[in-house]
């Protein structure tokens, strides 16, 4: 599923993929829960979600990039009820990541999950992570699985941009 030009998600047996090119903000936030929602409904255990952050030149951090901490907790804390788990992988480094998991940790601690979340730096590490949590509520959990579905997101995705 495509969420506009800013990110894609895809679901199979339980597994979540979610790549996004830009902060979420308003109607990307609205269009993401949503998404995950829809799947929920498909996987009544609870979703193993995998869920990465790709720098785009189409969609650079601005300022204010992180002003809906809020709404993001808000938003996290009405789909811990879907979740088993959420592995947030950062595809890119620095200041920015550094930036980006600040945020992350500020939303989780607003949010208080009963869902366990971590953050990783590869794909492979987060479904390394995922995998346990996976398999407690019948999701895939082998590697290729998210592999593949992340593989799709990226086709899906690369007529956009390249990773900056």
């Amino acid at each position: 599923m495509m969420l506009r030009p800013h990110a894609a998600i895809a679901f199979e047996r339980g597994a979540l993929v979610a790549i996004h090119l830009a902060p979420m903000l308003g109607t990307r936030l609205t269009d993401t829960r949503a998404a995950v929602e829809a799947a929920a409904a498909l996987a009544p255990r609870g979703l193993a979600v995998v869920t990465i952050f790709r720098l785009s030149r189409r969609f650079p951090f601005a300022p204010n990039w992180d002003s809906n901490l809020g709404e993001l907790a808000d938003t996290f804390r009405a789909l811990d009820r879907a979740m088993a788990a959420n592995a947030l992988v950062i595809e890119f480094g620095g200041l920015r990541a550094t930036a980006a998991r600040l945020a992350m940790r500020t939303v989780r601690a607003l949010a208080r999950p009963r869902s366990p979340s971590a953050d990783f730096d590869s794909l492979t590490e987060g479904v390394r992570w995922i995998a346990p949590h996976a398999r407690r509520v019948g999701a895939p959990e082998d590697f290729a699985t998210y592999r593949s579905l992340y593989e799709e997101l990226d086709r899906r995705l690369a007529g956009l941009d390249s990773t900056a």
